[in-house]
């Protein structure tokens, strides 16, 4: 879900939409030598599906249910709309079973909303349906409206880790069962192997078209996430600068446990980013007053914190959830160093802590509850996590 929000050129690009798609069908309708009576129904029917996708635009703005914060600007949605458009206005002039429509009802949904990216592919759908006066429109609707469904929804459920070859796969493996029966059994009612040419054909056309959109929606997805983490990890980030009015010794026990867990990552090669912001807010529970999952949830969720981050907050902070990622393990030492050393220092700021028997001492207490055993984390994490945390004696000194 995202903030409710309009963008000052979303309107016109309603507008721009909409002209278009009566200019589009009035053009095709004449090129393909229809009647009037049958342009003007073609009209018609077409006013009434732009202006059922119009209201579902501001419908889902309204509840803000546009996904990957494409409630911000709806540019890519229209941009891609209009190229899908000019294609789906040609279609009426192939073959039924050339139609390629899965990657438009995907497009259309990643830039916009499932009920957005499923009346928007209707719509277009619809063109050259129109145009195909002889042909069963209740069979293409099921040969492809289903199909743009199923994709449209299997890809809404993308997250930060970027996962799609799962509805990739399914969705491409529904679409081709979906030609087969329309073109093998409905029209031709024989079965060869020349007939499934066509429907291969189409699918390359949708694996080509999807895997190029999805390229493209991961340079703006991935920078979004980087751009969003630039944000978190920043000390004056509000959400931080809450924890520090409330407890100026969990904000500096933060900071410090986020510039363990920066170094620990670049020995371990794992995400910068990703890690710092795992130290910034695995104290942020304070806020509310309670140090633990719980208390932190409702903040991370309201601050728009990467749902990674958060994940990994619930194996650190939940008793109930057992440690499984290497990063949980990394958060949990990076913790449990400064805890120790600050504790130390708060007893005598002039006491000589030997750092390498302190940092033995806690990693064979850690190893030897059991608590590490579910854990990714492998006996070479463990040796450079450990030589690493040895070797920052400097760092350590700030902490008095």
């Amino acid at each position: 879900m995202e903030e409710r929000s309009v963008n000052k050129f979303d309107r016109l690009f309603e507008i721009v939409i909409c002209v278009l798609g009566m200019t589009a069908i009035l053009i095709s309708s004449i090129l393909y030598g229809l009647s009037l009576i049958e342009i003007v129904r073609n009209i018609i029917i077409i006013c009434i599906l732009l202006i059922a996708l119009i209201t579902t635009i501001e419908l889902e703005r309204a509840g803000g249910r546009f996904l990957f914060k494409n409630g911000k600007s709806l540019f890519r949605f229209f941009v891609s709309y209009v190229i899908f458009l000019i294609a789906a206005s040609l279609y009426g002039f192939i073959p039924e079973a050339g139609w390629v429509f899965l990657p438009i009802f995907v497009t259309l949904t990643l830039f916009s909303s499932v009920a957005t990216g499923f009346v928007g592919g209707l719509t277009l759908l619809c063109i050259p349906i129109l145009l195909s006066l002889g042909t069963n429109s209740g069979i293409l609707l099921i040969e492809y409206a289903i199909p743009g469904v199923v994709g449209a929804l299997l890809f809404a459920t993308i997250d930060e880790e970027f996962k799609v070859f799962k509805p990739f796969f399914i969705s491409i493996v529904f679409q081709f069962l979906a030609l087969c029966v329309f073109n093998i059994l409905t029209v031709n009612k024989a079965f060869s192997i020349n007939l499934f040419l066509v429907p291969l054909l189409n699918i390359l056309g949708c694996v080509v078209i999807i895997l190029f959109v999805l390229k493209l929606f991961s340079f703006s997805f991935i920078y979004q996430q980087k751009d969003r983490y630039m944000d978190i990890i920043d000390p004056d980030f509000e959400l931080l600068l809450r924890l520090k009015e409330g407890s100026k010794e969990d904000y500096e026990h933060s900071v410090y446990t986020a510039v363990l867990c920066s170094k620990l990552s670049i020995k371990l090669s794992m995400d910068e980013p990703l890690m710092k912001a795992c130290g910034f807010y695995h104290r942020i529970g304070m806020v509310n007053g309670h140090n633990n999952f719980d208390s932190a949830r409702a903040l991370l969720e309201e601050y728009e914190i990467p749902k990674e981050v958060i994940n990994i907050l619930r194996e650190y902070l939940d008793p109930a959830v057992p440690y499984k990622s290497r990063e949980t393990v990394v958060l949990m030492f990076a913790d449990s160093v400064i805890s120790s050393i600050r504790y130390l220092f708060s007893k005598d700021k002039d006491t000589a802590i030997d750092y390498a028997k302190l940092i033995d001492a806690l990693f064979e207490k850690k190893l030897s509850n059991g608590m590490l055993s579910n854990s990714k984390i492998t006996f070479e994490d463990i040796g450079i996590m450990k030589r690493a945390l040895i070797e920052e004696k400097l760092f350590y000194d700030f902490l008095k």
